[in-house]
């Protein structure tokens, strides 16, 4: 294994390797890392905690493993290029396209912002 430390540019790193693994068994915030992993085309090995909050399903979109052996046992398991493999990739990149781009969440935050606005002006009787 090397630590390579910060790097200018992430993607060459996502794209040679057989998986991220994210080992997270305590905290709490985003889970941008593995959003981007997905992104990427990088399977996604992740605990339960790693992959909290993200409307993943377990074996479609991610591999779920909370111990140190299996996390282990899943990234032996892995073969690259495998169906499996692709289909993680395949799943995991349209779930991120769908729910998580962007433009996506632009729309939604729009529409929030639209109804708490309409909200503000009943309460104020200007509607």
């Amino acid at each position: 294994m090397t630590v390579t430390g910060t790097v200018d540019d992430v993607r060459p790193f996502y794209h040679s390797a057989l998986a991220t693994v994210v080992p997270l068994r305590v905290g709490g915030g985003t889970r941008l890392r593995v959003l981007e992993a997905m992104a990427a085309g990088t399977p996604v090995i992740s605990t339960t905690l790693g992959a909290g909050g993200l409307a993943v399903m377990a074996g479609k979109d991610i591999l779920v493993a909370d111990s140190p052996e299996a996390i282990a046992d899943t990234v032996a398991a892995l073969q690259a290029d495998s169906p499996a493999w692709q289909s993680l990739i395949t799943n995991a990149r349209t779930l991120v396209q769908t729910q998580y781009d962007w433009s996506v969440i632009g729309e939604v935050l729009l529409r929030l912002y639209a109804e708490q606005v309409e909200v503000g002006a009943r309460c104020l009787g200007t509607a």
